[in-house]
C-alpha cells in the first residue's frame, strides 16, 4: 500500500485521478468478497487475506497507470539536498497525523466508558459524515492542489490563491445543501441506513442526533482538505500541524470534561468544536503565508440565503418530528428536500456563483 501510494502521488502530478478512485475501490471490493466467500470456513482470517489481496490489486492498479504516464524508476543517491527537503516537509505531516490517531484512540477509549453501544453509535454516525467529507472536500481538494501546486512552482501566487478560493466557494456550495439535508433528515437518514434486527428506534434516535452534531460542522470539515493543501503547495507544512496540534488539544480537553454531561454527544461536540477551531486557523493565517486573504463581503454574500431556508426547514422538521412513521413525515420529509434542491439550483443561476464553475 505504501508502493501504491508513492505511485498514485505521481499520477496525480500527471493530472490523472481515475487511478485514485479505482484504486481503494478495488481493495475495499476484494475485502467484501473474501468476507461474503470465506468468512464461514476461515472466519476472521477471510478479511484479513482479503486485505492482502486488495492491496495487491490497488499496487496493480497504480503501476498500470504510472506505466502509461511514462514512469520510470531510477535509482539516484546524488540527490540527497533534495531528499532532506523531502524531509523536513514530511516531519511535520507525520507528526500531525500521528496525533490525529491519538485523538481518535481517546475518543474510542472514552465512548468505552459510557455504557453499552456507544462506542458502536458514536462510529455508525461517525461513518456517515466522512461520507459527504469524502465526496466534496477530499475529491475537490486533490486536483486543486496540483493545479495550486503547479502554479506555485511557476511563481504565480495570485492564481494559485484565487484558485484556492474559487474551489473553496464550490466546497461550500455543494456542502452547505448537504449540510442541511443531514441536520434536518438526520432522523430519515440513519433509519433508511440502519434500521433493522436489532438495530431499533432507540439507536435511530441516537446515531441521528450525534449526526446531528457532526452536521453542524460539515461546511469546516469539508474546507480542511482544501486549504490545508494549500499550504501544503506552498511547502508549509508546520503552520497544518501547529493548527492540527491545537486542534486535537482542544478536542481531548473537551472529552475529558463534557463526556460527563454530555455522555456520547459530548465526543460529537469536542470533535466539531476541533474541526472548526482547525478550520478557522487556516483560513486566518492565509494571508500571512500568501499576501492575500478570502474576500469576506463574497462569502457572507454567500450565506445570507441560507438563514430564511434554515428557518423554513427547522420549521418542517419540527413538523417531521411529530408525525414519524406515518405518510406526513414522508411528505415533510420530501418538502425538506426539494427546498434545499430549489435552494442550490437558484443559486447556481446567480452571476456572482456563475463564474465559480
Amino acid at each position: 500500500m505504501g508502493l501504491a501510494a508513492i505511485l498514485n502521488s505521481y499520477i496525480q502530478a500527471r493530472h490523472q485521478f481515475l487511478a485514485f478512485a479505482l484504486a481503494p475501490l478495488m481493495y475495499n471490493i476484494s475485502v467484501l468478497v473474501a468476507i461474503l466467500l470465506f468468512a464461514k470456513q476461515y472466519g476472521i482470517f477471510a478479511p484479513a487475506w482479503g486485505a492482502v489481496v486488495g492491496s495487491g490489486m490497488q499496487l496493480l492498479i497504480n503501476v498500470i497507470f504510472a506505466w502509461k504516464e511514462d514512469f520510470q524508476y531510477r535509482p539516484i543517491i546524488s540527490e540527497w539536498r533534495t531528499m532532506l527537503e523531502a524531509g523536513k516537509l514530511l516531519i511535520p505531516r507525520v507528526i500531525s497525523l500521528m496525533g490525529t490517531q491519538l485523538a481518535l484512540t481517546i475518543e474510542i477509549a472514552v465512548a468505552s466508558t459510557l455504557g453499552s453501544g456507544m462506542i458502536a453509535a458514536y462510529y455508525f454516525a461517525d461513518s456517515l459524515q466522512n461520507l459527504p467529507i469524502a465526496l466534496v472536500g477530499i475529491s475537490i481538494a486533490i486536483p486543486a492542489f496540483t493545479a495550486m501546486s503547479s502554479l506555485h512552482n511557476k511563481s504565480e501566487e495570485k492564481k494559485s490563491f484565487d484558485t484556492l478560493q474559487r474551489k473553496l466557494f464550490q466546497v461550500l456550495y455543494i456542502i452547505m445543501p448537504i449540510t442541511l439535508i443531514s441536520f434536518f433528515l438526520a432522523p430519515l437518514i440513519v433509519s433508511t441506513i440502519l434500521e433493522s434486527g436489532a438495530f431499533g428506534s432507540d439507536e435511530t434516535a441516537l446515531v441521528s442526533t450525534i449526526l446531528q452534531i457532526f452536521a453542524l460542522s460539515f461546511p469546516f470539515q469539508a474546507i480542511i482538505p482544501l486549504v490545508s493543501r494549500y499550504y501544503f503547495a506552498l511547502q508549509n507544512t508546520l503552520y497544518p500541524l501547529v493548527f492540527t496540534l491545537i486542534s486535537i488539544g482542544i478536542n481531548i480537553a473537551l472529552v475529558y470534561t463534557i463526556t460527563d454531561t454530555f455522555s456520547v454527544f459530548g465526543l460529537a461536540i469536542a470533535y466539531i468544536a476541533s474541526a472548526i477551531t482547525n478550520s478557522m486557523l487556516l483560513i486566518l493565517f492565509l494571508k500571512k503565508v500568501s499576501q492575500f486573504h478570502i474576500n469576506m463581503k463574497q462569502t457572507l454574500s454567500f450565506f445570507a440565503p441560507l438563514l430564511p431556508l434554515s428557518f423554513l426547514s427547522f420549521s418542517l422538521s419540527i413538523l417531521y418530528t411529530s408525525y414519524q412513521h406515518t405518510w406526513i413525515s414522508t411528505s415533510l420529509s420530501l418538502g425538506i428536500f426539494s427546498i434545499i434542491i430549489l435552494w442550490a439550483y437558484f443559486m447556481l443561476t446567480q452571476k456572482q456563483f456563475k463564474q465559480l464553475f
